[in-house]
Protein backbone atom coordinates (compact mmCIF):
# COMPACT_ATOMS: atom_id res chain seq x y z
CA UNK A 1 0.00 0.00 0.00
CA UNK A 2 2.80 2.18 0.57
CA UNK A 3 4.43 1.72 -2.71
CA UNK A 4 1.09 2.68 -4.09
CA UNK A 5 0.14 5.78 -2.64
CA UNK A 6 3.74 6.98 -3.00
CA UNK A 7 3.57 6.67 -6.54
CA UNK A 8 0.14 8.08 -6.39
CA UNK A 9 1.54 11.38 -4.50
CA UNK A 10 4.68 11.08 -6.44
CA UNK A 11 2.71 11.53 -10.33
CA UNK A 12 0.03 13.92 -8.72
CA UNK A 13 2.50 16.11 -7.33
CA UNK A 14 6.13 16.88 -8.48
CA UNK A 15 7.01 13.88 -10.41
CA UNK A 16 10.46 13.20 -8.86
CA UNK A 17 10.73 9.25 -10.11
CA UNK A 18 9.84 10.70 -13.49
CA UNK A 19 12.50 13.26 -13.11
CA UNK A 20 14.96 10.91 -12.09
CA UNK A 21 14.49 7.94 -14.80
CA UNK A 22 14.62 11.05 -17.14
CA UNK A 23 17.70 12.40 -16.49
CA UNK A 24 19.62 9.14 -16.13
CA UNK A 25 18.34 8.72 -20.36
CA UNK A 26 18.96 12.32 -21.04
CA UNK A 27 22.42 11.86 -21.84
CA UNK A 28 22.12 8.98 -23.77
CA UNK A 29 19.80 11.03 -26.18
CA UNK A 30 16.27 8.94 -25.27
CA UNK A 31 13.55 10.73 -23.63
CA UNK A 32 11.22 7.72 -21.44
CA UNK A 33 7.61 7.83 -21.32
CA UNK A 34 5.80 9.17 -18.12
CA UNK A 35 3.15 6.94 -18.43
CA UNK A 36 5.31 3.76 -18.64
CA UNK A 37 7.52 4.59 -15.88
CA UNK A 38 4.40 4.86 -13.49
CA UNK A 39 2.59 2.08 -15.17
CA UNK A 40 5.37 -0.45 -13.91
CA UNK A 41 5.36 1.40 -10.67
CA UNK A 42 1.25 0.70 -10.42
CA UNK A 43 1.88 -3.00 -11.56
CA UNK A 44 4.43 -3.51 -8.49
CA UNK A 45 2.20 -1.63 -6.13
CA UNK A 46 -0.89 -3.81 -7.27
CA UNK A 47 1.04 -7.07 -7.68
CA UNK A 48 2.54 -6.58 -3.93
CA UNK A 49 -1.01 -5.55 -2.77
CA UNK A 50 -2.34 -8.94 -4.25
CA UNK A 51 0.17 -10.87 -2.95
CA UNK A 52 -0.19 -9.31 0.64
CA UNK A 53 -3.98 -9.86 0.42
CA UNK A 54 -3.48 -13.72 -0.31
CA UNK A 55 -0.99 -14.01 2.30
CA UNK A 56 -3.18 -12.51 4.95
CA UNK A 57 -6.36 -14.92 3.95
CA UNK A 58 -3.61 -17.71 4.17
CA UNK A 59 -2.68 -16.75 7.61
CA UNK A 60 -5.62 -16.99 9.04
CA UNK A 61 -5.66 -20.56 8.20
CA UNK A 62 -4.02 -22.05 10.98
CA UNK A 63 -1.52 -25.01 9.79
CA UNK A 64 1.67 -26.25 8.20
CA UNK A 65 0.92 -24.41 4.84
CA UNK A 66 0.30 -20.88 6.35
CA UNK A 67 4.10 -20.77 6.68
CA UNK A 68 5.07 -21.90 3.60
CA UNK A 69 2.31 -19.24 1.58
CA UNK A 70 3.26 -16.62 3.63
CA UNK A 71 7.03 -17.19 2.51
CA UNK A 72 5.68 -16.67 -1.36
CA UNK A 73 4.90 -13.38 -1.20
CA UNK A 74 8.04 -12.39 1.05
CA UNK A 75 10.35 -13.33 -1.72
CA UNK A 76 8.47 -12.47 -4.49
CA UNK A 77 8.20 -8.78 -3.24
CA UNK A 78 11.71 -8.95 -2.22
CA UNK A 79 12.61 -9.91 -5.86
CA UNK A 80 10.75 -7.12 -6.97
CA UNK A 81 12.55 -4.69 -4.41
CA UNK A 82 15.70 -5.84 -6.03
CA UNK A 83 14.83 -5.40 -9.41
CA UNK A 84 13.87 -1.87 -8.77
CA UNK A 85 16.93 -1.71 -6.75
CA UNK A 86 19.16 -3.27 -9.83
CA UNK A 87 17.50 -2.24 -12.90
CA UNK A 88 20.08 -0.36 -15.26
CA UNK A 89 19.98 0.66 -19.02
CA UNK A 90 23.05 2.59 -20.58
CA UNK A 91 24.70 1.61 -17.08
CA UNK A 92 22.36 3.93 -15.34
CA UNK A 93 19.71 3.48 -12.76
CA UNK A 94 16.19 3.11 -14.11
CA UNK A 95 14.35 3.73 -10.65
CA UNK A 96 15.65 6.36 -7.69
CA UNK A 97 16.54 3.62 -4.85
CA UNK A 98 14.10 5.09 -2.81
CA UNK A 99 11.36 2.81 -5.02
CA UNK A 100 13.31 -0.01 -4.19
CA UNK A 101 13.34 0.65 -0.57
CA UNK A 102 9.63 1.53 -0.38
CA UNK A 103 9.13 -2.24 -1.97
CA UNK A 104 11.51 -4.15 0.49
CA UNK A 105 10.12 -3.18 3.45
CA UNK A 106 7.07 -5.57 2.89
CA UNK A 107 9.48 -8.00 2.37
CA UNK A 108 10.83 -7.28 5.28
CA UNK A 109 7.75 -7.75 7.32
CA UNK A 110 6.83 -10.85 5.23
CA UNK A 111 9.80 -12.07 6.73
CA UNK A 112 9.16 -12.00 10.03
CA UNK A 113 5.40 -12.52 9.28
CA UNK A 114 6.98 -15.85 8.05
CA UNK A 115 9.03 -16.40 10.87
CA UNK A 116 6.06 -15.92 13.36
CA UNK A 117 3.69 -18.28 11.53
CA UNK A 118 6.23 -21.21 11.51
CA UNK A 119 6.74 -20.53 15.22
CA UNK A 120 2.96 -20.88 15.45
CA UNK A 121 2.59 -23.62 13.50
CA UNK A 122 5.52 -25.59 15.45
CA UNK A 123 3.17 -25.18 18.54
Amino acid sequence: MLALFATIIDQAGNQSLYGYTEAAYASHGVTPDPGLVYAILYAVAVTIIVLWGLMFLSSRARGWWAPVLSAVPAVVTGTIALLLLTATEYGERVFSPVWGILVLLPAVLGVIATISLVRDARR
